[in-house]
């Protein structure tokens, strides 16, 4: 056998066996609060277990559990679902190519598309849940601080005169508002 042969069988039993530790994995997150746990079910997943609301749970506990809930794309493992789908993507290449890819070709190729997928969803996660998860904390804190909802009538004049705010005046300001860097 060639030592390049050697390598190529190499690769792919070394891809094949991280594909099946990264799905055993990410089944493990999706279903159980922790490792090595027998409540195990959809719905009991680590990013978002301690979110379950009870009926004993006070208002605050609530809250929180909603804030734990919310965060769930967040606190999962990214890069262990861009690997799932990087080595099976290149396998399903690899099935269409004329011949079997070299391990070198291989490896490059999973690689690539776990690194373009990594970064997407990076993105997204930045660009979306990020965003949105301000949006929740800040409806929760109002929610603690009681300010919610319909306060009753003016008691004078002047109140009842207050302009509401100006929603142009507010996009301005978020527009100067310095950006996060987009790594964070």
């Amino acid at each position: 056998m060639e030592f390049g042969t050697f390598i190529t069988i190499g690769t792919y039993i070394g891809l094949l066996l991280a594909f099946l530790w990264a799905v055993k994995s990410e089944r493990q997150d999706l279903y159980c609060p922790r490792p090595n746990c027998d409540a195990c079910y959809k719905g009991n997943g680590a990013a978002y277990a301690q979110g379950i609301p009870t009926d004993q749970d006070t208002k605050e506990e609530l809250l929180e559990k909603l804030k734990i809930s919310c965060r769930y794309d967040i606190n999962s493992v990214t890069w262990r679902r861009c690997l799932i789908f990087a080595i099976l993507t290149g396998f399903i290449v690899a099935l269409f190519l004329k011949g079997i890819p070299s391990g070198a070709h291989l490896l490059l190729a999973v690689f690539t598309i776990y690194l373009i997928s990594y970064l997407m969803y990076e993105f997204y996660k930045y660009e979306l849940a990020k965003p949105a998860l301000r949006h929740v904390d800040d409806g929760i804190n109002r929610l603690r601080d009681g300010q919610v909802g319909y306060q009753g009538e003016p008691d004078t004049e002047s109140e009842s005169e207050e302009e509401a705010p100006d929603i142009n005046q507010m996009l301005n300001e978020l527009e100067e508002a310095e950006p996060e860097p987009w790594w964070i």
